[in-house]
C-alpha cells in the first residue's frame, strides 16, 4: 500500500469512528404500538380545568400530574343518572361496551445517544452510549360529571358522591399501577444495556439513518414489551376488582 493510500485508509477511520449525537423521543399506546419517534409529544396540562359547570362538585382529591375530561350525565333521579353514565360513558372498543369511567394514557421516554463505528466488512460494528433518560406519561382519567339541569335530592347526591369516590378511587388505582416506578427503573436497565450492535451494510445505505433507525428499533422494542405488561397488568385489575365493583379486593392485588 502506497504512503498515500494508506493516509487516506486511516483517516477513513478516524473519521467513521468519530462519535456521533443524537436525541429520541418515543411514545407508546396502551397496545405498545410507537406513536411518535421525532419530537416531544404534546401532552395536555394536568389538572382539571376543562371541567363543566356542574350541579355539585365531590369531594376529590385531584392529582396534579394526570389530566382530567369529562362527560355530561342527567336525569330526573340518581337512577336515571347513573343509566346516563352508562350510556354516555366512554366506550372500550376491545369488549364493545361502556363504562362509566375510563383512563387513557401512553407512556414514553426520551433519551439522547452517542455512537461511534467501524466497518469490519461484510457488517458495521457500532458503538452506543445512551444518556439522560427520561420516563414520560400522558394520562387522562374520564369521568361523569351532573349537568346543570340534573335535581337530585340531598340524598341523591350523597349517593352520587359516594358513587363518584368509588369511582375515581378505581381510576386513580389504574394510574398508579402505570406510574409504578418499577417500569420507570426496568426500562431504564434493559436500554442501558444496549452497548454494541452489528448491522449489515452495503455501498448505498446512509450510515448515520441506519444506525438511528436501529438503536430506535432496539428501544422500541423495549417500549412495547413494556407497554404489552402494563396493559395486561391493568387488565388483570379489572378482572380482580370487577371494574370497581369489588373494591375489597384491591388490596389483594396490590398486595401481590
Amino acid at each position: 500500500m502506497t504512503a498515500k493510500r494508506f493516509f487516506i485508509a486511516l483517516l477513513f477511520f478516524f473519521i467513521s469512528s468519530l462519535p456521533a449525537y443524537a436525541e429520541v423521543f418515543q411514545y407508546f399506546d396502551q397496545d405498545g404500538t410507537l406513536i411518535i419517534t421525532d419530537r416531544l409529544h404534546r401532552q395536555k396540562k394536568p389538572g382539571h380545568a376543562s371541567l363543566p359547570k356542574i350541579q355539585k362538585i365531590p369531594r376529590i382529591e385531584y392529582k396534579e400530574d394526570v389530566s382530567y375530561d369529562y362527560y355530561s350525565v342527567s336525569g330526573n333521579n340518581l337512577r336515571e343518572v347513573m343509566l346516563s353514565a352508562d350510556i354516555n360513558g366512554p366506550h372500550d372498543e376491545r369488549e364493545n361496551r361502556t363504562y362509566p369511567g375510563q383512563t387513557k394514557w401512553n407512556i414514553g421516554w426520551s433519551y439522547k445517544f452517542a455512537y461511534s463505528y467501524t466497518k469490519e466488512d461484510p457488517v458495521i460494528h457500532v458503538l452506543v452510549d445512551i444518556s439522560d433518560f427520561d420516563f414520560l406519561s400522558d394520562i387522562t382519567v374520564v369521568l361523569p360529571s351532573l349537568s346543570g339541569r340534573t335535581a337530585l335530592s340531598p340524598h341523591e347526591l350523597m349517593l352520587w358522591e359516594s358513587f363518584m369516590q368509588g369511582l375515581i378511587s378505581h381510576e386513580h388505582d389504574h394510574v398508579a399501577i402505570i406510574k409504578d416506578p418499577l417500569y420507570h427503573d426496568r426500562a431504564l436497565g434493559e436500554i442501558s444495556r444496549i452497548k454494541e450492535l452489528y448491522l449489515e451494510f452495503d455501498s448505498y445505505s446512509d450510515i448515520d439513518e441506519m444506525i438511528k433507525k436501529a438503536i430506535e428499533n432496539e428501544t422500541g422494542k423495549i417500549g412495547h414489551d413494556l407497554m404489552k405488561i402494563i396493559k395486561d397488568r391493568n387488565d388483570e385489575y379489572d378482572r380482580l376488582t370487577e371494574h370497581g365493583l369489588k373494591p375489597d379486593m384491591r388490596d389483594i392485588f396490590f398486595s401481590r
